[in-house]
């Protein structure tokens, strides 16, 4: 419990100071948008990283040599905790926009550091909403903008990889992306098995790139099968 209370007092305490890191941003903007990139990122890791290793997880990372300098990347992952993204945040140096649910739009301090990331926030209600969304991301990551997305949908409580929802490999598929698949291992445990924050081990696997350009409908779904069974090899069975 005492961990529990230390993760989210870490996280609100760090999203009341980052209005004093939000401010030099408007100005970064008249100057090169590379500096501005720097700065969100040295910022939004650091965050990442407090929040983590303030709770005692500690973060054991394999394949970072398999990280392409490329730019128009999609991050494809299994998801097994809340603690997912703060995790990948921390390990790998690249800003990295995710989708949301559309609630997080309106969180004081914490949507506005999602916008600077690139996070499309989603109204799974809304199907025509959500396909304008997609085409608006695909073109973000055809600009250099790296999207996370978990093609399970929501939090898988079981062992193993889960479904893979229908639709869910369209914005990478639309923005012919360069597609990193990602495997988390352990944060189930250290949060959504017993309902609060433990410490322990995460596993973070980064797998080779695999080009996505100029599939077929039927290439899209045989690598969609590729690449979950990638992202599942790495979990233990």
């Amino acid at each position: 419990m005492v961990r529990t209370i230390l993760f989210f007092t870490a996280f609100w305490v760090m999203m009341l100071l980052s209005m004093l890191f939000l401010l030099p941003i408007p100005f970064l903007y008249l100057f090169a948008t590379v500096k501005r990139r720097v700065y969100v990122l040295a910022i939004t890791r650091a965050w990442a990283r407090i929040l983590v290793y303030s709770c005692g997880i500690d973060i054991e990372v394999q394949g970072l040599e398999h990280l392409p300098e490329a730019d128009n990347l999609c991050f494809v992952s299994n998801h097994q905790s809340y603690l997912d993204i703060p995790v990948i945040m921390a390990s790998v140096p690249k800003i990295i926009g995710f989708v949301a649910k559309k609630e997080l739009r309106y969180v004081p301090f914490l949507s506005s550091w999602m916008k600077q990331i690139g996070c499309i926030f989603l109204d799974r209600k809304n199907p025509k909403q959500a396909l304008r969304l997609f085409d608006l991301g695909a073109e973000d990551i055809r600009s250099g903008h790296a999207k996370l997305i978990f093609p399970e949908g929501t939090r898988n409580k079981a062992s193993g990889m889960g479904p893979v929802r229908a639709g869910a490999m369209k914005l990478p598929f639309r923005a012919e992306a360069l597609i990193v698949p990602i495997t988390i291992d352990g944060t189930r445990r250290l949060l959504e098995a017993e309902g609060k924050v433990r410490s322990g081990k995460v596993h973070l696997t980064i797998h080779p790139p695999i080009p996505s350009k100029g599939l077929a409908r039927e290439e899209q779904k045989r690598l969609t099968e590729e690449i979950v069974g990638q992202i599942a090899s790495a979990l233990p069975r």
